[in-house]
Formats: C-alpha cells, sequence, structure tokens
C-alpha cells in the first residue's frame, strides 16, 4: 500500500511526463486450482489493506469484453488501485533530479567485486575503476548473489528471463493490467500492447529474442484475446530478473558485513517497489534504525531451520 501511495506522490509532484495510469489488474483464474489460490491470495491482500476482489465470469467479461466468448472461465482477482508507469521516461526523470542533488551516475561500467577488510566493505571494482565508500547498497538485481559468493553468503536468488513482444499502435482498448497462469498484457499509453509469458529459468544471460518466442506467445494469448490476431509485432526485448523461493525481496544488511546493505529479488515486482525501498533503505542508513518492521524481508528467513 505504501508503494501505491508513493507512486501517486510522484505523479503528483513529477505531472505527467511518468506516464502513470491507474487502470488496475485482473488474474484470470481458467481452473478451479488457480480460483482456490487467488481466493487464499485475496483474504490475505486484503488482511493487508490492499483494494482487491474476487469477480466472478459475468463480472470479468464486463471488465474485459475482449476476451473469447466460447472460453470458460471462472473469474478473476481485481486490483483497483494497481497501476503502470513508463519505466524509461520514470529512470530517465528519476536520474536528471538525482544529479540535480549532485548524485554522480555511472554507466557502461559494471561492478566486479566488493573489497573487503575487518569485516567492512572498503571499495567496489568495476570494470574501470575502484569506489571507496563508507557505505555500500548491493541492489545488483539477479548478479547480486554472484558479487556476495566470494564472502561465503548465499543469497537465493534464481535469475529468470522474461520476453516481452510489442504490437503496432490501435486504438485504447483498456487501461489495466491482465495475467493468467502462463502470460499477461497491457496496453501502453501510446497505443502499443505488451504481450509477454510466464518468466523462465534463465541458463546464461543470453537475451535474444527467436522466432520460436513469438510463435510461443502467439499460442498462449491469442486463442484467449482472438484481436491480438489482428495485430502487427512492431519490436521484441527481453530481460533477466531476480526470484527468491518466496517471490519476495531481501532487503537486509548482510550477514556479518555492517556496512553493506542488500536489496534485491524482487521477482518481477522491481519497479513498482523500488521508490519505497530506495526511500526506506536512505531512511535506514541516515538515521541507524529500520523505518518499519522489514522481518518479513530479512535474509535469514532463508538460513533459519
Amino acid at each position: 500500500m505504501q508503494a501505491i501511495k508513493l507512486w501517486q506522490e510522484l505523479q503528483t509532484e513529477w505531472g505527467c511526463g511518468i506516464v502513470y495510469i491507474r487502470g488496475g489488474s485482473y488474474r484470470l483464474a481458467f481452473n478451479a486450482e488457480s480460483q482456490m489460490e487467488m481466493s487464499a491470495r485475496i483474504e490475505q491482500e486484503q488482511a493487508a489493506g490492499l483494494d482487491v476482489a474476487w469477480l466472478g465470469p459475468a463480472e470479468t467479461r464486463d471488465h474485459l469484453p475482449f476476451i473469447r466468448e466460447d472460453v470458460s472461465i471462472l473469474g478473476s482477482s481485481y486490483c483497483a488501485s494497481d497501476g503502470t508507469a513508463n519505466p524509461l521516461l520514470t529512470m530517465r526523470h528519476l536520474a536528471r533530479l538525482a544529479a540535480e542533488c549532485g548524485v554522480r551516475i555511472k554507466t557502461q561500467e559494471a561492478v566486479v567485486s566488493l573489497k573487503i577488510k575487518e569485516d567492512l566493505i572498503k571499495s567496489v571494482v568495476t570494470t574501470k575503476a575502484e569506489y571507496q565508500s563508507k557505505t555500500v547498497i548491493n541492489t545488483a538485481g539477479p548478479w547480486a548473489a554472484s558479487l556476495l559468493e566470494p564472502f561465503g553468503l548465499h543469497l537465493p536468488i534464481q535469475k529468470k528471463l522474461s520476453k516481452i513482444l510489442i504490437t503496432e499502435s490501435v486504438p485504447p482498448l483498456f487501461q489495466g493490467f491482465v495475467s493468467f497462469d502462463n502470460g499477461y498484457l497491457r496496453q501502453a499509453a501510446d497505443g502499443n500492447f505488451h504481450l509477454g509469458i510466464k518468466s523462465t529459468p534463465a541458463i546464461t544471460d543470453e537475451k535474444s529474442v527467436s522466432l520460436e518466442d513469438f510463435n510461443l506467445i502467439s499460442c498462449y494469448l491469442v486463442p484467449l484475446f482472438p484481436f491480438l490476431a489482428e495485430l502487427n509485432i512492431m519490436r521484441a526485448f527481453s530481460g533477466i530478473t531476480g526470484w527468491t523461493p518466496d517471490s519476495l525481496p531481501v532487503i537486509d544488511k548482510a550477514p556479518g558485513l555492517e556496512n553493506l546493505y542488500v536489496a534485491a529479488g524482487y521477482s518481477a515486482h522491481g519497479f513498482c517497489l523500488g521508490p519505497l525501498v530506495g526511500k526506506l533503505l536512505a531512511q535506514w542508513i541516515v538515521e541507524g534504525k529500520k523505518p518499519l518492521d522489514l522481518e518479513p524481508l530479512a535474509w535469514e528467513r532463508f538460513t533459519s531451520d
């Protein structure tokens, strides 16, 4: 809930430059197992104060009339407060504001290792230089774990690969985000549809998109949303994300390293949670104490018996 509130504040402060749209999100259920999982999740999310509800078959089709008529659907979970933003425009705007505050951003400069002395991180080594710092935050996403392994620290993050197709721009159909067991779609503000399928384990860091990927995404989405068959695919992109066993991030200090913080393993929710986590970490580091209870996201949940 705090993340949603912060995005609303950013939209108010920054204006329309980040293209933040609260169009809601739908998670479709086509079988009893999915329905049971969603019902349990809805109870948990409602208890946490999230604006989420179960929609039956008729209500779901009222919201999403483009679902194929002869497809049997049991319903959907609907979160009215969910939204989307343009990640490229958001990051450019954030980088500009950070630079105005004196932040130096280094690009095309990968971190290769951390140097330690007396249980403290003394410096960060990149492909171009070495930087000393009193405090280090490991936000290396899918690669966060590899930076910690030399110190005998195991961060259980699995790399997964996501591939997305972008269609031609068409008139607005809906503003929400629609997902189901095998895929998802949304319409961006410029009219393009973003089409994707469930992430798969990434064996390497290779991110190319093949014709087979085009066919696979089409096989999952077109039978459910037949209007997609009439759209041209303009381009595609892919990316690697980091997933923890419980799909929740680790936001904590690294065990045995007093000045090293870790914020990784967002399990494909990093863009949504990023602004809030950045704010919380800044408060923690400056004030010397956690601004709220982060125990559910502690590293030790994966190490305790």
